[in-house]
């Protein structure tokens, strides 16, 4: 029998190992997005002047 030459496939797994590190990452990504953006539309709001001392 005249077969393939001796092929051994060895299975790649470091994209399936380094998907769950992506979603902590992309989760705190999109909480700084959206304070940032929730921070900017109330400061657009507000008609009182900012005060850098708020316990007076």
């Amino acid at each position: 029998m005249t077969g393939q030459p001796h092929v051994e496939i060895l299975a790649h797994h470091g994209l399936l190992l380094a998907i769950p590190a992506f979603f902590p990452a992309i989760a705190v990504v999109g909480v700084i997005v959206f304070v940032a953006m929730r921070d900017r539309r109330t400061a657009d709001n507000s008609d009182e002047p900012e005060r850098k001392d708020r316990r007076k």
